[in-house]
């Protein structure tokens, strides 16, 4: 007669296990899907991060176009040379003569960029410093911006003299605060040199998924891939702005671009 104990030990040897070739059919399946997955999953979260910046851009469109309007409808310098600041303290870089309307520093930061560098930062009519979280995530169009520092300063634009406000870039991703040609924005997540990126688009240094999101002078955003944003062939030889390569490109960044008219 069989004891309890032996009855348990029968029972206990009866009972099937997994044989080896069963786990790693299982490890495999599931490193499987773990690839399928994974990626797609970076994305979404890469989705949501370029919505976000898109909501930043739209919230310094409207900063700026509430500049515009208490300022006789003319943009803001794009930059203020240090010596001005020294005697006179007012207002740094076009973030600091916007702050006042966005009246947040977490909107100049994408969460996409690959530069979170912080910088301190004077805004318009105070001495107050401002930290931002990514000093040049987001860029400001010279063309339209103008810029009071160096040798030869230059005003903002009047937004009347810019008729096509819709398609004219006014500010985007970009590797530095203040660009007059695409290829900080086209490459927007290029961090070695933050002055001169390369001309055509990289896939690896575009911010959101192969592109950058773009704020245009009527403050609308939209996300163009680096292909919508390169030189266009059909104007490889255009002579608009006096012969200049900032009217050589797909999107229109100039004023006196004859699209912009």
């Amino acid at each position: 007669m069989f004891s309890y104990n032996n009855r348990k030990m029968e029972r206990s040897e009866s009972r099937p296990g997994f044989t080896l070739i069963e786990l790693l059919v299982v490890i495999a399946i599931i490193a499987i899907l773990a690839a399928i997955l994974f990626p797609v999953f970076g994305r979404a979260r890469e989705n949501a991060r370029r919505s976000s910046c898109q909501s930043n851009l739209k919230q310094i469109g409207l900063g700026i176009m509430q500049y515009v309007q208490d300022y006789d409808e003319r943009y803001p310098l794009a930059n203020v040379s240090d010596s001005v600041l020294a005697s006179n303290v007012e207002w740094l870089r076009w973030m600091g003569s916007t702050y006042p309307y966005t009246k947040s520093t977490q909107v100049y930061g994408c969460p996409s960029s690959a530069n979170q560098n912080t910088m301190d930062l004077f805004f318009q009519g105070s001495g107050q410093k401002l930290v931002l979280p990514g000093f040049n995530n987001y860029g400001a169009n010279e063309l339209i911006f103008g810029n009071g520092a160096g040798a030869t300063p230059t005003s903002g634009k009047s937004m009347a003299e810019v008729q096509s406000t819709a398609l004219v870039v006014v500010a985007a991703d970009a590797t530095f605060f203040i660009w007059n040609r695409p290829r900080r924005i086209t490459n927007a997540n290029f961090t070695a040199d933050v002055y001169d990126p390369p001309i055509d688009g990289d896939p690896q240094f575009a911010r959101h998924l192969g592109g950058s999101n773009l704020l245009f002078m009527d403050g609308h955003v939209k996300f163009q891939n680096q292909g919508q944003m390169a030189l266009d062939p059909a104007l490889a030889s255009s002579t608009a702005c006096g012969g200049s390569s900032r009217c050589k490109f797909k999107i229109v960044i100039a004023p006196d671009d004859p699209r912009a008219n």
